[in-house]
C-alpha cells in the first residue's frame, strides 16, 4: 500500500509536466489491445484487496485512442477505488466500449456511494465517504483519472448513489 500511495503522490507532482509533454508526443503509440491491458491491470489490483472473484468483465475488440502506461493507471486506479469503498463479495463491472466517437472506461461498484456535493467537491487530498469507517489513502485517485483523461481530450463523469455505489466512466476522443 505504501508502494501505490508513493506512485500516487509520484504521478500528481508530474502532472504539470505530462500536460506539457501533451503536444510534443503526437506519436505515442497507443495500444492496440486496451481489454487485455486494462483486465491484467483490474486483476492485479483486485488480488491485492483479495477481490478477484467480485471482478467481472465485458469488452469490445477495438483499440485505445491513448498510451498503454495511461490506460493501466486508469484501470488500476478506478478499481482501486471500487475495491477500496465497496464491500467484499460485491460485484465490480470493468467495461471498455469502442465506438466510432469515442473509447470508453467505466467501473462500477456497489459500494457505499457519494452525495452529489461529494462527486462535486472531488479534490487532491479530500476524500469522500459515506460509511462509518474512513478509506484508507490520500484521495488522489479519482483526480489522476480526472487529470489522465483531459491530457488525452477526454471526460469523466462520476454518477454516484448513496448506499447503491457508484460508476466512473471516462470517455476519451477516437480521433
Amino acid at each position: 500500500r505504501l508502494r501505490t500511495l508513493s506512485q500516487r503522490l509520484r504521478l500528481y507532482g508530474e502532472l504539470p509536466s505530462l500536460y506539457a509533454r501533451r503536444f510534443s508526443a503526437a506519436n505515442e503509440t497507443r495500444t492496440s489491445s486496451p481489454h487485455d491491458l486494462a483486465v491484467k491491470a483490474a486483476r492485479t489490483v483486485a488480488v491485492e484487496w483479495g477481490r478477484i472473484g467480485d471482478l467481472t468483465f465485458s469488452t469490445a475488440p477495438g483499440s485505445a485512442p491513448l498510451p498503454a502506461d495511461s490506460l493501466a493507471i486508469l484501470t488500476r486506479e478506478l478499481v482501486d477505488n471500487a475495491c477500496k469503498i465497496s464491500a467484499p463479495s460485491t460485484p465490480i463491472a470493468v467495461e471498455i466500449t469502442v465506438e466510432p466517437a469515442f473509447w470508453k472506461l467505466a467501473v462500477a461498484d456497489g459500494g457505499s456511494g457519494m452525495l452529489p456535493t461529494q462527486v462535486r467537491e472531488i479534490g487532491a487530498f479530500k476524500q469522500s465517504w459515506n460509511g462509518t469507517a474512513r478509506p484508507a489513502g490520500l484521495g488522489l485517485g479519482l483526480v489522476l483519472v480526472q487529470a489522465l483523461a483531459r491530457l488525452h481530450s477526454g471526460e469523466t463523469l462520476i454518477e454516484s448513489e448513496p448506499q447503491k455505489g457508484t460508476q466512473v466512466t471516462v470517455m476519451i476522443p477516437s480521433e
